[in-house]
């Protein structure tokens, strides 16, 4: 199992945290984001200047849509969203 990729932003956190720890044999993260604010925009997507942009990690099979049902680019950005233009 690997766990890697994944963007981080705690606004109740202070800029030195280092994102979550887990136990239960769940892996260190390697690759994270952590406490970079994800530039969101108002409807909760990633924007131009997002550092979520093309972090995501690729994978040996076919990607499911994003949640708005557009493919993700290669790489694809981190999250639910991908970046629109990209």
């Amino acid at each position: 199992m690997r766990f890697a990729n994944n963007l981080w932003f705690a606004t109740d956190q202070g800029p030195g945290w280092g994102g979550p720890t887990y136990s239960d044999g769940i892996p260190a993260e390697s690759g994270a984001v952590i406490q970079m604010d994800p530039g969101l925009d108002a409807a909760g997507r990633p924007s131009a200047s997002s550092p979520a942009s093309a972090v995501g990690r690729e994978l040996p099979f076919p990607q499911p849509p994003d949640h708005d049902g557009r493919c993700y680019g290669t790489p694809p950005s981190a999250g639910a969203f991908e970046l629109q233009g990209r």
